[in-house]
């Protein structure tokens, strides 16, 4: 009977350490486009704007973050203006996240990059005399030094223009050619 007690008491002591530590899980999150499968690719020389991620709300309150690159700032900068009260509305589920990535000309083709964010909740809080704590998450996308499918498909339309101009050159020679020698 007292194994019993006792197991009850800690069972409820449980339950109730769960439900405090509940008001702790923040109702934020990031959804990231690119990832180890799927990696952001940039050509050496190239720029692109792209979204870092997408920040996602589920609860019923809007949500402040404060945002800082702290991996990757030697080929990337976010591109947001409110980085020190980033708002996140209640509800929301697609908030971008915007940087911009440089990567250099003399960057070699296959080399990586790792571009890594941290993010706090900064949301004040309401009650008063609560130890409140800041919460804060890192996450990050890969970079892969790679000429993209726009890069090669425009450099196989250059190649085919050079050489259809070359094929209209021969052409033209040989026409104007057999005009010059006399019919026999």
């Amino acid at each position: 009977m007292i194994n019993k007690k006792r197991i009850s008491i800690k069972f409820l002591l449980i339950i109730v350490l769960t439900i405090m530590l509940c008001s702790l899980v923040s109702a934020v999150a990031i959804s990231l486009p690119y990832h180890n499968l799927n990696y952001l690719k940039v050509g050496p020389g190239q720029t692109k704007n792209v979204v870092f991620g997408n920040f996602q709300n589920t609860g019923d309150k809007d949500v402040i973050l404060s945002i800082e690159l702290i991996e990757g700032d030697e080929i990337a900068e976010l591109t947001d203006s409110n980085l020190n009260s980033f708002i996140v509305r209640a509800g929301v589920l697609n908030v971008p996240l915007n940087i911009k990535v440089s990567i250099p000309e003399d960057a070699i083709e296959g080399s990586e990059y790792k571009v890594t964010i941290q993010y706090k909740d900064i949301t004040t809080s309401e009650s008063t005399g609560m130890v409140t704590m800041v919460e804060s998450k890192t996450t990050s996308i890969p970079v892969l030094v790679q000429k993209t499918e726009e890069e090669q498909i425009s450099t196989t339309w250059i190649i085919v223009g050079v050489l259809a101009i070359i094929i209209l050159i021969v052409i033209i020679k040989f026409v104007l050619k057999s005009k010059e020698t006399p019919a026999k």
